[in-house]
């Protein structure tokens, strides 16, 4: 049996990227201020556009799979609406409200955290767009495509490690210490398993994912734009990197919570692949 090649999956970002930059190019004749300041922006939304628009023909030439939608989890066929879109959502967005939670009490009851309660619209239409809109595309890119591709180049077992791991690693941090970007890489990895984890529960949807993924970015953003005041003395291995600007995915109560979420999510997925009730039985 030959072997699928690696080579598509790697080349096609960059070359998507670089027809964005392309397309993008003709805007820098306009001696614009928002296009200057924003030039990075439009390449990359750009970049994502074409890489959205060559997922059919991807999906009927890589996959030999018409059903494209299918493949990546935005729709199936003769699926009621709320069972395939909006419990995935709401569980997901539910489960990153808990997480949320887990890290924002003990931080506040901590010396390194003081509730404020100034939110602003713009603030909260800021965190809503940016969360989901941010997590739409990460998520069609990497629980979409991505797993999709893994199931080619890889063995079953190892599909969801190799996601979380190109997840992790596309999102590290180099002006970290080393002990802060290991503590970062090992939290961005568990959360790419974790959300690699709820599209099998949720039977391939991927609006779970975009649920979970959107509900941690925008609720997360619209705490640290007014909500809480962090100290720039917050122990980084507790709380996660970036002083004034954490980010809980890497530290020691983000990476534990979400540790319990995938080892209880399994532990659900084992019985569900077993037929047993959910009883413990």
């Amino acid at each position: 049996m030959m072997k699928t090649s690696w080579i598509p999956t790697l080349l096609i970002f960059p070359i998507v990227y670089f027809l964005g930059w392309l397309l993008v190019q003709p805007l820098m004749l306009f001696d614009d201020k928002f296009i200057r300041e924003n030039i990075s922006l439009l390449v990359t939304f750009t970049s994502f556009i074409l890489f959205s628009l060559s997922i059919p023909l991807w999906s009927r030439l890589r996959w030999n799979d018409e059903q494209y939608l299918t493949a990546i989890g935005l729709y199936k066929a003769n699926t009621k609406i709320r069972k395939f879109f909006l419990f995935p959502f709401l569980q997901g967005y539910s489960l990153s409200l808990l997480l949320i939670l887990l890290v924002i009490i003990p931080l506040i009851l901590s010396p390194w955290g003081e509730w404020l309660g100034i939110v602003h619209f713009a603030d909260f239409w800021n965190a809503v767009s940016l969360g989901f809109g941010v997590a739409f595309a990460e998520e069609l890119i990497f629980r979409g495509w991505l797993l999709c591709e893994m199931h080619l180049l890889v063995q079953r077992r190892w599909v969801s490690i190799c996601q979380a791991a190109m997840f992790s690693i596309v999102h590290a941090r180099l002006t970290f210490g080393f002990w802060e970007s290991i503590g970062l890489l090992s939290g961005l990895f568990l959360l790419g398993l974790l959300l690699s984890l709820i599209r099998t529960l949720h039977q391939g949807s991927l609006w779970g994912c975009i649920g979970l993924h959107g509900g941690l970015v925008g609720q997360w953003f619209l705490l640290s734009s007014g909500l809480v005041e962090f100290s720039s003395d917050a122990p980084a291995w507790l709380f996660g990197p970036g002083g004034q600007a954490i980010n809980p995915v890497g530290g020691v109560i983000g990476i534990f919570f979400m540790s319990v979420c995938i080892i209880l999510l399994h532990q659900r997925k084992a019985l569900a692949m077993a037929g047993k009730p959910l009883t413990g039985a």
